[in-house]
């Protein structure tokens, strides 16, 4: 099969999303990310349209390969990983911190804006992992793949 362009930052969100409702599938053929909503199933109807089957999961022809969203506790870890290589001080205490308290991803968001200078930092670590994470799983399921950034990345 031939090298085919993925979009990063759609394949970062969909890697990323863990709604119950909404499903993320990558067509082989072409490298769209297509969204499936189980709320609205003509949701980005362009695509949907142009499928011989709209809910590519059935699609006995393997096109489309469901995107399952990484593991929370892998979401965890990028975070502890960022907030461990800060130097000892109270940011990073905070930062760990908010990680031990129910709701971890929110609290420590919360956190980080309570240090407006380690935003950027932070989001520049979080897409290294992520681009890190995306490019393991497309190898690990035979991809030949080019990733395309949007030049915004995820935020």
């Amino acid at each position: 099969m031939a090298r085919i362009c993925i979009s990063l930052d759609e394949l970062i969100h969909s890697l990323e999303d863990h709604c119950f409702f909404t499903h993320y599938y990558l067509d082989r053929e072409t490298g769209e990310i297509i969204i499936q909503s189980e709320n609205d199933p003509t949701e980005r109807q362009e695509i949907v349209g142009e499928m011989a089957n709209p809910f590519p999961e059935y699609d006995s022809s393997e096109r489309y390969l469901p995107v399952e969203p990484m593991e929370s506790r892998r979401g965890i870890e990028i975070m502890e990983s960022f907030a461990g290589s800060m130097p000892d001080g109270e940011a990073r205490h905070r930062l760990l911190g908010a990680l031990s308290k129910q709701k971890p991803f929110r609290n420590f968001k919360d956190t980080l804006y309570d240090y407006p200078d380690l935003g950027e930092r932070w989001w520049a670590d979080h897409n290294d992992s992520m681009i890190t994470i995306a490019a393991d799983w497309l190898r690990h399921i035979g991809i030949d793949f080019e990733l395309i950034p949007s030049g915004k990345g995820i935020q």
